[in-house]
């Protein structure tokens, strides 16, 4: 867990349009395993053995664990009104997609859904800008409470809606309860030992871990490293007692499930009410010190919403109690609203002039001669194209090596490894650092014969030597892995042209 480089830059990281005033959770990666200190994503066998085909299932009746929150509200009948948030891409990942929890439909963008925790760009470079409808008033989480036609829905559309969200909470509390058997005995201690559970639930459980959390530790900017053999969690709350929003979060989620209430880890940006505000227009550019994570917490009948802990992100329970009574209104942003009607009309001119038989020769020569033009301009452009993608390709690979010659070890390192996980996407394994290594390894020496057996867990282990374990390479041990990342990928493989293009560009990764 790398909470120290939550904030580590200042760059703008999204240009984010939104036409309401509201504070609004980006999320770009959710975590619902923790192991060995880091959240992954669900393994592949929470969705396997009874929960087989259960999300394709749910796509059938309708029902997306995505967009679970804003259907909720549409079928509530008193929904807040639709709101559009465009993002751009500018120095953050492309690969993942930033997108409320609240989502109800990507209406621009290339992407698609991975299982029931995020979103991914597609294309070799992910995507860059896309466009994200949402659902959502300004109340914060905890003052959400399911309605009763839930339980007793009302209208065939409810009925749908609550039998497919049944089955998804189902899983829900079996894949997302879960709290690391080693922190057991601390979040026991800490926060549930003497609990008042009288008025137990999704307000006062929150409520609870933040007053602990409040009274243990404190917020820091800069995480302090934890000790080898020690978990980030655990260190995080018994000795160093201070952290950022990425301990915070990942405490709150192992608290949460202690308690057994389903949570999860989410990590993505934070965009304020305050820079919509501001804004004259509702754009607001999100830089490194806007990344944030908080837990993502799963209300029955509603869906994932998120809960934050992190100081500065959160109402108090005094105010929490006082916005019950409020109304859940929201302001537009100051949008300019621009007239897009008008386009000038199209009017086919009336022919003078040459005779009836001339006509239909004239017509062929017509069509003839454009359809030649048009053909040429393809294979022109289509020319220009290569050569300009060739000349970038040459260009940024030659600056790419001229970069990495002043690089320091861990950054040359953290190079090859981005390259290295987007090659192997390229074949449909997926791979992670660390991550059910000796599987990976099979996968691509079945897959690739350029692959041998055992040479990917070796990569693995040294990457990890670096990024998790602060360790510089030795140049043999560096040499080793960048034979590795710059080999032949598709060698002695039957390829189509589209995986050519993909394999000869994926190195342009390198220069970004």
């Amino acid at each position: 867990m790398q909470a120290n480089l939550l904030h580590g830059n200042s760059e703008t990281m999204l240009n984010v349009h939104t036409e309401q005033e509201k504070s609004v959770y980006l999320r770009g990666f959710t975590g619902g395993k923790y192991e060995n200190g880091t959240w992954k994503p669900l393994p592949d066998a929470a969705y396997g053995g009874e929960n087989i085909g259960m999300l394709d299932w749910l796509q059938t009746q309708g029902f997306d664990p995505f967009t679970q929150p804003a259907a909720y509200y549409r079928l509530t009948g008193d929904a807040p009104e639709a709101n559009t948030v465009e993002i751009s891409v500018q120095n953050a990942s492309r690969d993942a997609v930033y997108a409320p929890a609240s989502m109800e439909k990507v209406t621009d963008g290339d992407v698609h859904e991975r299982r029931d925790a995020l979103f991914k760009g597609r294309g070799l470079f992910g995507t860059r800008n896309y466009m994200v409808t949402e659902v959502s008033g300004t109340q914060p989480s905890e003052l959400m409470v399911a309605e009763s036609w839930v339980s007793s829905p009302q209208t065939e559309e409810q009925t749908a809606y609550a039998e497919a969200e049944s089955v998804y909470r189902s899983f829900v509390y079996d894949a997302y309860t879960a709290a690391d058997e080693d922190l057991l005995p601390v979040l026991n201690r800490l926060f549930w030992q003497d609990y008042d559970d009288e008025n137990d639930g999704v307000y006062s459980a929150p409520s609870r871990i933040r007053e602990v959390l409040k009274a243990q530790v404190r917020y820091s900017e800069t995480a302090e490293a934890t000790p080898d053999n020690a978990d980030p969690i655990a260190y995080f709350l018994t000795d160093s007692r201070k952290g950022n929003a990425v301990l915070y979060a990942s405490a709150t989620v192992q608290a949460l499930r202690a308690h057994g209430i389903p949570a999860r880890y989410a990590e993505g940006y934070y965009l304020p009410i305050a820079k919509t505000q501001s804004s004259a227009d509702g754009t607001a550019a999100l830089t490194g010190q806007d990344a944030h994570a908080w837990a993502e917490v799963y209300f029955d009948g509603i869906g994932w919403l998120p809960v934050d802990a992190t100081p500065g992100y959160y109402f108090d329970a005094v105010a929490l109690q006082q916005m019950v009574s409020l109304p859940d209104t929201v302001r537009k942003t100051a949008a300019i609203d621009e007239d897009r009607s008008g386009a000038e009309q199209v009017v086919e001119p009336s022919g003078t002039g040459g005779s009836e038989q001339s006509k239909p020769l004239t017509v062929v020569k017509n069509v003839a001669a454009v359809g030649f033009g048009i053909v040429g301009t393809v294979i022109l452009l289509f020319t220009l194209l290569l050569c300009a993608m060739e000349l970038t390709r040459a260009f940024l690979l030659w600056h790419a090596e001229r970069r990495r010659r002043r690089m320091s070890i861990e950054e040359r390192v953290r190079q090859s490894q981005k390259l290295m996980f987007k090659l192997i996407s390229l074949w449909g394994i997926d791979a992670a650092l660390g991550w059910e290594a000796s599987a990976t390894d099979k996968a691509l020496a079945d897959t690739l014969p350029s692959v041998k057996p055992g040479e990917y867990e070796r990569v693995n282990g040294l990457l990890e030597k670096t990024i998790y374990g602060g360790i510089a390479l030795e140049p043999f041990e560096e040499r080793a892995l960048d034979l590795f990342v710059q080999r032949r990928w598709g060698r002695n493989v039957k390829k189509s042209w589209k995986m050519r293009l993909k394999l000869r560009y994926a190195c342009l990764l390198a220069a970004k």
